[in-house]
């Protein structure tokens, strides 16, 4: 996709000035991000979950514990992590759902450490991941604005910033707390969606990672077939099978194959017949699914809520289609990567950590309109092509991206559909139901607009072909 260079409307002398404000503003926000962890860190010390039930006043590497340190302890002595074997001969709450092996096994290494060496690693890890995705992040926004790609003060601003924001947000905080492994399918996504055409194979292996949980690999899978990424998506299914199947197969040595699916059925089962899990009680799901269960009453099985993630994700298929037909299929700060992006949430079950996937577009917005505002123009500050790139990012007004930007990072900032609030409010039905609905209906909002821009803009594009303009 060719480039349109934008010249830096800065003189020389408001470069230095806004340099320097832009480096007391790095110094700031890295001092931000040394806090946040150091709080961070003191939280999940003094929370710290010594093995067994989940709770929430001992929630330290809770997730870490229960959900990839014993588990991957289980593969490697060949016991099912989803079975009752599992709950029974190791310290955790319940046998895993049905993750892909593939998620569990790559943890393998950390179970050969005593578990607080393990913790310290991992949540050590945890952070540089995040340290990566915002960085991968900055360096996909460079790419589309030709003043963030000249300046290395504006890229370490942004970097800084992206950072802060995600290990500062409600997804980011809670994932370091409690040791889920958040940060590998986040990183997973963005690999698929922003490298498909480029690099397939790191596509591929960011499929792999992403595949660990299903709810991420099955629409994954969909939309990237609709943006035409045929061969990061081959690669990756190829790899997705190969990562599950081996573990598997080293399970099912030890027993059967029978004995194994037959304890995936019991894992997948004691987690979703737990209270907390169930769509009509949940406060993290961000899917229509779940708010549709909450607002009638109803607990809709998996295989429903599968069938309604078809007519839901119809649409925004439609304009990833049209997006493709003018270029536009790579990348996740562009509009098919946020259409992408956006789809994969609200179609199919995931909570609000999961939402941490969208920093990309956050960023891009966000750099926007901050180079909007230095330069004190309302024009565009991104390189595009007419019906291709960045939009309608920069075609819209800076009210609008402001609006767009606050949809995008409800649920990282929203605690209104927290517990921690929930509890303290009136215990009034449909003010909890709108407190833990408004995330998924801010994204699917998000989603509705980019849809609807898109196919206005196909429309105005097939009316300037004319018979009378073809004669």
């Amino acid at each position: 996709m060719a480039e349109i260079e934008s010249q830096p409307p800065f003189s020389d002398a408001s470069m230095q000035l806004i340099g320097k404000r832009l480096r007391i503003a790095t110094y700031l926000l890295w001092l931000g991000i040394v806090l946040v962890l150091s709080l961070t860190a003191i939280r999940t010390y003094r929370q710290y979950h010594h093995g067994g039930a989940y709770d929430a006043s001992h929630g330290g590497m809770s997730d870490f514990h229960n959900g990839a340190y014993y588990p991957a302890m289980a593969i490697r002595d060949g016991v099912s992590p989803y079975g009752s074997a599992f709950h029974h001969k190791y310290p955790v709450a319940k046998p895993i759902p049905a993750f892909s092996p593939s998620i569990v096994a790559i943890h393998i290494p950390l179970t050969y450490l005593s578990q607080q060496t393990a913790d310290v690693i991992y949540f050590v890890l945890s952070f540089a991941i995040f340290g990566l995705i915002a960085w991968i992040a900055t360096n996909e926004s460079a790419s589309h604005s030709a003043l963030i790609r000249s300046n290395r003060c504006f890229r370490s601003s942004l970097f800084a910033f992206l950072f802060l924001f995600i290990v500062a947000s409600r997804g980011g905080h809670t994932t370091l707390l409690n040791g889920y492994f958040t940060p590998i399918i986040v990183l997973g996504t963005q690999l698929a969606f922003q490298y498909s055409n480029r690099l397939p194979w790191l596509a591929g292996l960011g499929i792999l990672l992403a595949s660990g949980k299903p709810t991420f690999a099955i629409p994954m899978g969909i939309i990237l077939l609709a943006r035409g990424n045929y061969k990061a998506l081959t690669i990756g299914v190829v790899l997705a099978l190969l990562g599950g199947i081996l573990p598997a197969w080293w399970l099912a040595s030890h027993s059967s194959w029978s004995d194994l699916f037959g304890s995936l059925n019991v894992g997948q089962k004691l987690h979703m017949e737990d209270p907390r899990e169930l769509p009509i009680n949940t406060w993290t799901r961000i899917d229509l699914s779940a708010i549709a269960a909450k607002w009638s009453g109803t607990n809709p099985s998996e295989v429903t809520q599968l069938i309604a993630m078809l007519p839901l994700i119809t649409f925004p298929l439609i304009a990833l289609h049209r997006r493709r037909l003018v270029g536009d299929s790579e990348g996740t700060v562009t509009c098919s990567g946020t259409i992408g992006l956006l789809a994969l949430l609200v179609t199919l079950y995931h909570h609000v950590y999961d939402a941490l996937v969208l920093i990309g577009p956050i960023g891009m917005i966000a750099s926007e309109l901050v180079l909007r505002f230095l330069n004190g123009k309302k024009t565009k500050n991104t390189d595009s092509q007419k019906g291709a790139g960045l939009w309608p990012w920069s075609e819209w007004s800076s009210p609008s991206l402001i609006l767009f930007a606050i949809l995008l990072s409800s649920p990282l900032w929203n605690y209104f559909s927290s517990e921690i609030l929930l509890i303290r409010l009136p215990k009034l039905p449909w003010l909890q139901d709108s407190m833990t609905s408004f995330n998924a209906i801010a994204l699917t909002i998000s989603l509705a607009l980019l849809v609807m821009s898109v196919m206005q803009e196909s429309h105005r594009t097939v009316a300037k072909v004319s018979p009378t303009d073809e004669a």
